[in-house]
Formats: C-alpha cells, sequence, structure tokens
C-alpha cells in the first residue's frame, strides 16, 4: 500500500512540473500563479513561454499554450500544455495578401489595439488591427 502511495506521488509530480507558477505545496500557499486564492476554484491560462521558437523562413510562430484547474482547496485538478503553431503577417504582406483577393488597406486603417487611439507604433501596442475595405 505504502508503495502505492508512493507511485502516485510521483505522477502528481511529473504532472505539476508542466504548470507555471505551481508549486508542491499548493495548500500551503495563498496566491498562486496568476492569483490563486484560496476558497475558489480557478483556471490558470499561459499563453507563451521564454524560449518559444520562431520559424524566420515561414513566419510560423510556435507558442505554448497551458491549461490548469485547481479545486476550491488550492489542488490542482488537472493541466494540458501544448504547442501551436502561429503564422505571423507583416503588414507589407497583409497589404500584398488584401489586394490580391480584392480588398484594399484603408489610409489610416492600421492600428495597435482594439482602442483606435492606439497607434501601431504606440509603445502600448501588442497587435495589429488592419481594417479593410472590399474594392
Amino acid at each position: 500500500d505504502d508503495e502505492d502511495d508512493e507511485d502516485d506521488e510521483d505522477d502528481e509530480d511529473e504532472q505539476n512540473d508542466d504548470v507555471p507558477g505551481e508549486t508542491e505545496d499548493a495548500e500551503d500557499v495563498d496566491d498562486i500563479g496568476d492569483g490563486l486564492i484560496k476558497g475558489e476554484l480557478r483556471v490558470m491560462v499561459e499563453y507563451g513561454r521564454e524560449g518559444d521558437r520562431f520559424d524566420v523562413e515561414r513566419g510560423v510562430l510556435s507558442r505554448t499554450t497551458g491549461f490548469s484547474l485547481f479545486d476550491t482547496e488550492g489542488e490542482l485538478v488537472s493541466s494540458s500544455v501544448s504547442v501551436v503553431e502561429q503564422r505571423q503577417f507583416t503588414l507589407p504582406e497583409l497589404d500584398l495578401l488584401a489586394r490580391l483577393s480584392g480588398w484594399r488597406l484603408l489610409p489610416d486603417g492600421v492600428f495597435g489595439d482594439f482602442d483606435f487611439d492606439v497607434s501601431m507604433h504606440d509603445e502600448t501596442a501588442d497587435r495589429m488591427i488592419a481594417v479593410l475595405r472590399r474594392e
């Protein structure tokens, strides 16, 4: 019986290795990762990790994504980590693709966020939002 308990503990430790911000003694921690507070069911989502690879020739970012579910006691219930490929487009590529498919990029139609007051060149910009019109 004690041997089976040790095997179960080893399995739990292996699962925790994939969970950023997770600790082995979650019951002793009031704040874990993205704000897990004891007594609340929480989901922690990871989007991107240091070392995610960018293939310059293909313009593809291999982005690590993760999902972890914690119960009301702060214990890890389940987690999943995967890598997804995400094609990155430059503005000239987007403009060319739009023109080739019968659309055109509007003048002053590129923004750095869903807030249209944020320019694509703003230091807080973390997106490229382009407004197109069918020709």
